[in-house]
C-alpha cells in the first residue's frame, strides 16, 4: 500500500516497516476462530490468528501484550499564527513503543502486578535548526500493584504509577504528564474504588503524589532528563458516580490539587474544584452530556475565583452507517486584568488535544501548552461509520475569548478583540483488522480579532499514524 507523505519527508525505515507490516496484517483474520475448530479445517490466518492470542497468555497467571505506534507530524502557524514568527513551521515523527504484563500470583485470583514499559524517539526535520533525533527517557508508564475485594469487601487498591481515565469524561482528570504528549498519561497515585451496590455508586479517593521529572517513585531505566509537568503536584481526589436512575449517569467530586513550582514556567498554588456531571439518553435518539465545575483558592500569591462548564447534546440517527450529529458549550473563565483576583479556571489534568490537536499549541503564549482557559466554544460535529472498517468525524468550532488577554502579549492579541476565530477539523480513522489501525487528522484554524495583524495567518495540522498490536 502507498503511504501518504508531508512537506520534505523523506524515506525512513520506520516508514517503510509501516507499510510492510500493513500490507502483511491486510491478509489476516479480523476475527479468532471458533473456539475447538479442528487445525486442519483452519486457514493459516486463522492459525496464525490462533497463535497470537495463545502466545499472549503463556501461564494462566501471566498475560502480556506490546504496541507500536508510528506518527507523522506536520502543523504550521499553530504557536502563533503568523508565517512571520520564528520557526513557525514544524515537522516531526513520534515513534512509540510499549511492552506490559499483568502477573497474577498462582491462588491470589484477586492481586495483579502491572507494569508497562514505553519508548519513544523523535526524529524533528523543522525547523532546521533543531533537527535532530531526541531521544527520550525509557521509563515505566504504569507499575502498580493491585487488589480487589481487599479486605473481604466490595473495595479495590491500586497503588502505584496508573493511568486514571474512568473519571469523568476526562475534562479534568485525564493527563499527568502534559509535556511529554500522548508518550505517557500516568499518575503516581493511591486509588481506593468502593462499589456500594445498594446505592447503585462507585466511590472513588485518589491520592495524588506527582513530580515534574518524573523520578520521584521510580526512576527511568534510560534518564535523559526529560521533565514531564511543570510543578510537583499533590492532589486529593473524591469521586462518586451514580447509576440508580435507568440511563443515566450522575457524577460528583471535589478535588483539592497544591502545586509547588519545579521550573520556572511552573505555578505556585492550592485549588479547591467542586464539580457535578449529568450523562443521560432522553430518548432512542437523543442523549446529553453536561457538567460544571467551581473553583477557589489560591495561585501565584492571589485568590481564585473561577468556573467552568461544558455541555452535549447529541442526535444518533441509528441508522446503518450510525451516524451521529451533535453540538457542544463548553465556557472557561477568564481572568478579569481589573481585579486583584484570578478568574482563569484551571482544567487541572485536562492539559491534552481533548477536542483540538491545534489549539493544543496555540495557547503557548497566553498560558502554556495545553492550558485551555478563557474561552467559550460552540462546536457542531457529525460522526459515521459508513462501514465496518472506517469511521469519519467532522467539527466545526467557533471559538471566543472571555476576557480579553491583550496585556498578555500585545504583539499578538488585540487590545479590544473577543473572536478567537474558527477551527475545521476531520477525522478518518481505519481498521485494518484487530492488530493493525491507523488514522489521519487535519485541522485549520483561520484566527478572529481577539490577534493583532502579526498573528493573524491561517494555521494547519496534519498527522497520519499507524499503530500494531499484539
Amino acid at each position: 500500500m502507498k503511504l501518504p507523505s508531508l512537506p520534505g519527508a523523506a524515506s525512513r525505515p520506520a516508514v517503510v516497516l509501516a507499510a510492510v507490516v500493513c500490507a502483511v496484517a491486510s491478509v489476516a483474520a479480523e476475527s479468532p476462530p471458533a473456539p475447538g475448530a479442528e487445525s486442519k479445517t483452519q486457514t493459516p490466518a486463522e492459525r496464525f490468528e490462533r497463535f497470537l492470542e495463545e502466545s499472549k497468555q503463556p501461564f494462566p497467571w501471566l498475560s502480556w501484550g506490546t504496541d507500536l505506534r508510528l506518527r507523522e507530524v506536520y502543523f504550521n502557524n499553530a504557536v502563533v499564527p503568523s508565517k512571520r514568527a520564528a520557526g513557525h513551521e514544524r515537522h516531526f515523527e513520534r515513534y512509540r513503543w510499549r511492552v506490559w504484563s499483568t502477573v497474577t500470583p498462582p491462588d491470589v485470583a484477586d492481586l495483579e502486578f502491572n507494569w508497562r514499559i514505553v519508548y519513544e524517539p523523535r526524529p524533528v526535520h523543522k525547523p532546521e535548526a533543531l533537527q535532530d533525533w531526541i531521544m527520550e527517557d525509557v521509563l515505566f508508564d504504569c507499575l502498580n500493584l493491585s487488589l480487589k475485594n481487599a479486605g473481604g469487601l466490595p473495595l479495590a487498591v491500586t497503588a502505584g504509577r496508573q493511568d486514571l481515565t474512568d473519571l469523568g469524561n476526562r475534562w479534568l482528570i485525564f493527563e499527568g504528564t502534559p509535556l511529554d504528549g500522548s508518550r505517557t498519561t500516568y499518575f503516581d497515585a493511591f486509588r481506593f474504588t468502593y462499589e456500594a451496590q445498594p446505592l447503585d455508586t462507585t466511590f472513588d479517593i485518589v491520592w495524588v503524589d506527582q513530580d515534574a521529572r518524573g523520578d520521584h517513585w521510580f526512576d527511568a531505566l534510560k534518564d535523559r532528563d526529560t521533565r514531564v509537568v511543570e510543578n510537583d503536584e499533590r492532589a486529593l481526589i473524591a469521586y462518586a458516580r451514580n447509576r440508580s436512575l435507568e440511563k443515566t449517569r450522575l457524577d460528583g467530586y471535589f478535588i483539592f490539587k497544591r502545586d509547588d513550582p519545579d521550573f520556572a514556567d511552573g505555578n505556585r498554588s492550592h485549588l479547591y474544584t467542586f464539580g457535578a456531571r449529568a450523562k443521560a439518553d432522553l430518548t432512542e435518539h437523543w442523549g446529553y452530556d453536561v457538567e460544571f465545575a467551581l473553583q477557589y483558592g489560591e495561585k501565584n500569591m492571589a485568590d481564585v475565583r473561577a468556573g467552568g462548564f461544558q455541555g452535549e447534546l447529541a442526535y444518533h440517527v441509528r441508522d446503518d452507517a450510525e451516524n451521529q450529529w451533535r453540538v457542544v458549550y463548553e465556557y472557561l473563565s477568564g481572568d478579569d486584568p481589573g481585579t486583584d483576583e484570578i478568574e482563569a479556571f484551571d482544567t487541572l489534568w485536562g492539559r491534552y488535544p481533548l477536542w483540538s490537536e491545534l489549539l493544543f499549541y496555540t495557547f503557548i503564549p497566553e498560558t502554556r501548552a495545553g492550558d485551555y482557559t478563557n474561552l467559550h466554544r460552540l462546536t457542531f460535529g457529525h460522526r459515521c461509520k459508513p462501514c465496518d472498517k472506517v469511521e469519519l468525524r467532522t467539527e466545526y468550532h467557533l471559538l471566543f475569548a472571555d476576557e480579553n488577554a491583550a496585556m498578555a502579549n500585545p504583539m499578538i492579541y488585540s487590545a479590544n478583540g473577543y473572536f478567537r476565530g474558527q477551527l475545521l477539523a476531520w477525522w478518518l480513522y481505519y481498521k485494518f483488522n484487530r492488530h493493525v489501525s491507523g488514522h489521519l487528522v487535519t485541522e485549520f484554524f483561520f484566527p478572529g480579532n481577539y490577534y493583532e495583524n502579526f498573528a493573524n495567518d491561517a494555521a494547519c495540522f496534519l498527522r497520519y499514524q499507524l499503530e500494531f498490536t499484539w
